[in-house]
């Protein structure tokens, strides 16, 4: 038998040699010689290779983006200092935010789409990190705080995940739901590290010359990275970007969108993203305030948000590991349940930094394996000329539920000195997000990979 190898050195047969399921290894379905398995797809170490650089950017990027929502925990006692404003006027600048962000991330994803990642990733960033600088110049006029933040929420939707998990599910199919974890560890890279920092400026420069400081060195840095490294993805199909859903070729775009966006399945992902996030960012946006409100110093209480990072990671790896070789609906319906155990230690009284450790590194894993799941399900859900757009859709309601969940804690906390009633109020929405995912059934896709 005559032989060939492929770029990536491994010996393949010459063309007519012998073929896998139809596919002719040698032929231009076969990515021009690329490793390819019998179902037609790319193998693992493929995708890698093509798509490692893709990766990485879009991991840094993603960690850029959620500067504002991981560091307002540790702002927000200097803004209350400086303007004698209550927790609950500093955290709906969020639910502006939060607010704007959802109606717009699904024009967004419509861009992304239409324009492709570059086109609009590159110039978002560059807004996003504007944006992110003006909070320096807030006042003591409360429209004017949640007016910048309202300005956050339109810039960022440009960078969200909508932008990221499109442009990884483009490149990979057998291992998007490592790529996508990989990717989405950028928030929790940014909370385990972003708060110590910041805190440590605050302290040497003051709160606005933090937010001047963190813009430009993320804009200094990412942009030129985009520039080299971020490129439209080419390793899976249009019909692999999403899942290939039956006759959907056949049907108009608006058809489609409008079929995906009444479905149960959207539905039973979307609703979960909503009550899930304000859940889980209730917890983590008030988590400094809400451990210092037990006794715990600040800065020790600063310090254990590193913990929440570290869980975050922990949850998305372990998390999309785990997409990739179970279903997904079964996997996101017991890790939504994982978020009751640090819950029921903080009704408990859990105290001392060990056990409080312990707290922040179960509420970070429950974060990082929630996004995990949203994302992913969306992308195996829905047909791939919809893909960016239902990203955007399913987006907008994990930011407006970042706002709500923010809002909502700071409103309990002003009104009954304490966190108490919130984490009681969000068990209900733990439980109704594990079942409706689970409902879901099998991935349109899950048989084919």
């Amino acid at each position: 038998m005559q032989f060939a190898f492929n770029r990536f050195g491994v010996r393949l047969p010459k063309r007519g040699a012998f073929a896998c399921a139809g596919v002719d290894l040698m032929s231009p379905a076969s990515k021009d010689g690329d490793i390819v398995l019998c179902d037609g797809h790319p193998s693992s170490a493929a995708e890698w290779h093509a798509g490692w650089a893709l990766v990485l950017v879009s991991l840094l990027g993603y960690a850029v983006s959620t500067t504002h929502s991981y560091t307002i925990g540790v702002f927000m006692p200097h803004i209350e200092s400086e303007f004698g404003w209550t927790r609950a006027d500093v955290s709906n600048g969020v639910l502006a935010y939060s607010v704007v962000a959802a109606m717009l991330s699904p024009a967004a994803g419509f861009l992304i789409g239409r324009f492709g990642i570059r086109r609009v990733g590159i110039p978002g960033m560059i807004a996003y990190c504007l944006s992110l600088a003006l909070l320096s110049c807030a006042t003591p006029s409360i429209g004017l705080w949640w007016g910048l933040w309202s300005l956050i929420g339109t810039t960022s939707v440009l960078v969200k995940p909508t932008l990221w998990g499109t442009a990884v599910s483009r490149q990979f199919v057998r291992q998007r739901g490592t790529a996508l974890a990989i990717v989405l560890c950028g928030s929790s890279l940014c909370s385990a590290v972003a708060p110590s920092l910041v805190n440590g400026m605050i302290g040497h420069y003051g709160w606005r010359s933090t937010y001047l400081g963190a813009a430009a060195v993320s804009a200094v840095f990412l942009v030129p990275l985009m520039f080299l490294l971020f490129r439209n993805g080419g390793g899976a199909s249009a019909g692999e970007a999403g899942a290939a859903l039956p006759h959907a070729e056949k049907e108009g775009w608006g058809v489609l969108m409008g079929r995906s966006i009444l479905s149960y399945r959207f539905f039973a992902i979307a609703l979960p993203a909503l009550l899930m996030t304000t859940a889980v960012m209730g917890i983590v946006v008030h988590f400094v305030p809400m451990l210092v409100s037990t006794g715990l110093e600040s800065g020790t209480a600063t310090r254990l948000t590193a913990a929440l990072g570290a869980g975050s990671i922990l949850g998305r790896l372990v998390t999309g590991a785990l997409l990739d070789r179970i279903p997904g609906h079964l996997t996101g319906s017991m890790a939504f349940l994982l978020l009751l155990i640090p819950i029921a230690l903080l009704l408990s009284g859990v105290h001392g930094s060990a056990g409080l450790a312990l707290v922040a590194l179960l509420v970070g894993f429950s974060f990082g394996s929630e996004m995990d799941v949203t994302i992913y399900l969306s992308t195996r859900y829905f047909d791939s000329r919809t893909l960016s757009t239902i990203l955007g859709s399913v987006m907008g309601l994990l930011m407006l539920g970042n706002g709500i969940g923010a809002a909502l804690a700071g409103r309990i906390f002003d009104a009954t000195g304490d966190y108490r009633l919130f984490l009681v109020a969000v068990i209900p929405l733990v439980l109704i997000s594990s079942i409706l995912t689970r409902t879901l059934g099998p991935c349109p896709r899950a048989a084919a990979l």
